[in-house]
């Protein structure tokens, strides 16, 4: 009976180690991330630390993380020689000494918004039947608001203007 029970002992861990040394060979990785844990350009998994890892695995899993973000672009060609033009009423965020940057807040850089800045911000006159009023126009921007570069609700990844509503 105890020859028996080592027997099989010993086949079942033939099996498990059989198994995993075929499902290891089965694997490719010539073509590693993708498409094992990249689809359409977004990483499909999960890198788990746990509460008591050491130092070195957590560095590890970032080195993975960075590895499989990188991974995850596609290259494209930019012309750096051409200035893009805005056609209509735009405006650039921007000061004579600084240009705003992805999380700096708007009213850094800018505090408000007017006639010099965009044209449907002119002065003007209001006409009614009690009369005419001169108005001048001019957006504040709180400061609050920035843009940053992040994930929305549906997975998207682009820039987006973000209101803090201090909730």
């Amino acid at each position: 009976m105890r020859a028996i029970k080592k027997i099989v002992a010993l086949a079942t861990g033939t099996l498990m180690v059989g198994a995993t040394v075929l499902g290891a060979m089965a694997a490719d990785l010539a073509d590693y991330p993708k498409p094992m844990f990249i689809e359409d350009g977004k990483f499909n998994g999960a890198i788990v630390v746990g509460d008591k890892a050491a130092a070195e695995d957590v560095v590890g899993a970032i080195d993975i993380a960075t590895s499989l973000q990188f991974s995850s672009t596609t290259a494209t060609s930019v012309a750096t020689a051409e200035k893009t033009v805005m056609e209509g009423d735009a405006w650039q965020v921007s000061s004579k000494t600084e240009l705003l940057e992805i999380s700096e807040n708007m009213s850094s850089v800018q505090s408000s918004i007017g006639k010099d800045e965009l044209v449907a911000l002119a002065d003007g006159i209001f006409s009614n039947e009690k009369g005419d009023a001169d108005y001048e126009q001019e957006i504040s921007l709180p400061g609050n608001m920035q843009v940053i570069y992040g994930t929305d609700d549906d997975d998207v990844t682009a820039d987006f203007l973000y209101i803090d509503r201090g909730e």
